[in-house]
């Protein structure tokens, strides 16, 4: 063999580990998103239940009794079961401040419609039609 053909050979072992590193940085790098993008749909998923149940709360008579605290542990025990259904793995208080949060977006959204109702009522002159 000539000098030649042992240089080739040298640069195609070392082309042939690099890429092989380079396959590897590759999937580890894809991996590392794919797992957050997997967190994050997990927590929207997670979010998504806590505005569903925070809303069917708000209009369910049996909640209507209970004071806020009962209302927040009663959603925040139905989140804490799905989630461990889809096997998530998330802190209660978490969950407590996700249910506390929603229950008063829900109740700002509510005041903001009352308002708007109250100010479609009012007439030009200010005064508050009578029904």
């Amino acid at each position: 063999m000539d000098i030649g053909s042992e240089w080739i050979s040298v640069a195609m072992a070392v082309a042939g580990a690099m890429a092989g590193v380079l396959i590897l940085l590759i999937k580890v790098v894809g991996d590392y998103f794919v797992k957050r993008i997997d967190r994050k749909l997990e927590l929207k998923g997670l979010t998504d239940e806590v505005n569903r149940l925070t809303g069917f709360a708000s209009q369910a008579r049996s909640f209507d009794i209970m004071d806020f605290d009962s209302k927040v542990d009663a959603v925040v025990e139905s989140v804490l079961d799905y989630s461990m259904r889809k096997g998530l793995t998330v802190n209660k208080t978490e969950i407590q401040l996700m249910v506390e949060a929603s229950f008063i977006s829900l109740k700002s959204l509510e005041n903001t419609g009352l308002k708007l109702y109250q100010l479609k009522m009012e007439n030009k002159n200010g005064k508050t039609i009578k029904e």
